[in-house]
């Protein structure tokens, strides 16, 4: 406190620890004896200003020596003025490195072609939005950050509920969400977009990243198309080739029947085989073409299920004499799958591990419930596949069977993705092979 000569009347020990000076012996010292009007020029004119005009003055201040910053308040009366003090030293070096860091933030979100943004899922209010966003969306960034809903209008109607159930994903967890977009100039684009929940200061939020990816699309697209016409070509190719065979051996055994009436009779069982396997292969390729949209789910039961593969098969298991065993997680009861094509998976498999066997041979099912995914493996203690061999698996045509065709796991590989699993083939020469299907545990 200050008389209206300016001379110190009173200082608390907090003041006293601000400035380093024990101002209480310095009590009817004029102020400008203890700071120098020089360095503190602005303060006194502060001062000043309060005891003439008798109004509260309030400003922000430094001591030069302590580099301490302060938020000060004057009041003046009658008797003179009130300093009030406050050390914001450390409020202000926590802005400073708020400001520098936004800076920078700024420089690296504005410099790379990707748009960031920082939304807040309570208000839906979009608190951040790079300068990219601009480019990607056509659309000026600022009138999307005062009305966020208007990005919505941009987003193509077939993906609009898939981005608004993407956007709630995002206020829980990692995810990301490919769509279409039209920009006001008519451009089509596909965006993808990456979000995860964050929290700052109580406060929570959601930090994305959206990603032109149309090139990227575009590339994927021509080499899927490649691959499928590769694919074509080569079935095409394996058909005419497959077909063609049985079918020259049928028309020579029909040939000499006609000419030797008496040879007929001995050539029925080969022209039948052969008719039968080219009806094999029509129903493989049949099976290949059949659409995922076929599938019905029911409710099975995987015992009643590998029951019915091994009557099946009994026949091929008395004959070659071997084995097979069967175990079967006590947790998996009844679920939903489509009998049909879960069958037809299993009947491959084993009909496959037990022409890998010789006499005596043993194949093991064995069927797990682990992470919401049944596990069933198909083991065999056969002759086994080399490393080539292995990656050859699944090729149109190609087999290690003598009468085979190739097209088995082909089929079985299209029935588990139409069920939304996946094969795997483990297996080394001479020690066996192990396949593995994994299939969504659905109750």
């Amino acid at each position: 406190m200050l008389n209206s000569n300016w001379e110190v009347i009173y200082a608390n020990s907090v003041m006293e620890n601000m400035v380093d000076l024990p101002l209480s012996k310095y009590y009817r010292k004029k102020l400008w004896d203890l700071f120098s009007v020089d360095d503190y020029n602005n303060f006194f004119q502060h001062c000043l200003r309060a005891m003439e005009t008798q109004e509260t003055v309030e400003f922000q201040g430094a001591l030069h020596k302590k580099g301490v910053m302060m938020d000060l308040t004057i009041v003046p009366s009658e008797q003179g003025i009130t300093i009030i003090a406050k050390d914001i030293t450390w409020y202000m070096d926590q802005f400073e490195r708020l400001r520098k860091s936004e800076n920078r933030f700024s420089i690296i979100t504005n410099h790379i072609k990707e748009a960031c943004w920082v939304c807040s899922p309570e208000t839906g209010e979009l608190v951040f939005l790079s300068d990219s966003f601009t480019q990607i969306y056509g659309v000026d960034k600022e009138i999307i950050l005062n009305d966020p809903p208007r990005l919505f209008d941009l987003i193509d109607k077939e993906y609009l509920d898939q981005v608004k159930e993407a956007a709630l994903i995002m206020t829980q967890k990692e995810h990301q969400v490919e769509f279409t977009i039209t920009t006001p100039d008519g451009e089509s684009k596909w965006i993808r977009m990456k979000g995860f929940p964050a929290e700052d200061d109580g406060k929570q939020y959601v930090v994305g990243i959206d990603e032109e990816i149309t090139k990227i699309k575009e590339m994927t697209l021509l080499e899927e198309k490649s691959r499928q016409l590769s694919t074509i070509t080569q079935m095409a190719a394996g058909v005419a080739h497959e077909i063609k065979n049985p079918l020259t051996a049928i028309k020579g055994f029909l040939q000499i029947g006609a000419v030797n009436p008496d040879l007929r009779d001995s050539y029925h069982d080969i022209i039948l085989d052969e008719v039968n396997r080219i009806e094999s292969i029509v129903q493989d390729f049949m099976m290949l073409s059949k659409p995922k949209s076929s599938v019905q789910l029911e409710y099975v039961n995987l015992d009643a299920i590998i029951s019915y593969v091994s009557r099946l098969l009994d026949p091929d298991i008395s004959n070659k004499e071997v084995m097979i065993h069967y175990t079967c997680d006590s947790r998996l009861n009844g679920f939903y799958c489509e009998p049909k094509r879960l069958k037809q998976i299993l009947i491959n498999l084993v009909s496959n591990a037990m022409d890998a066997l010789d006499e005596d041979g043993e194949v093991q099912i064995e069927a797990v419930l682990q992470n919401d995914e049944l596990i069933i493996s198909v083991i065999d203690n056969g002759h086994g596949l080399s490393e080539q061999e292995l990656t050859k698996l699944g090729e149109p045509f190609y087999t290690t069977k003598e009468k085979g065709t190739g097209l088995g796991i082909m089929v079985t590989k299209k029935m588990i993705d139409d069920l939304d699993g996946r094969l795997n083939y483990q297996s080394s020469k001479n020690e066996g092979t192990c396949v593995t299907v994994r299939l969504p545990f659905r109750t």
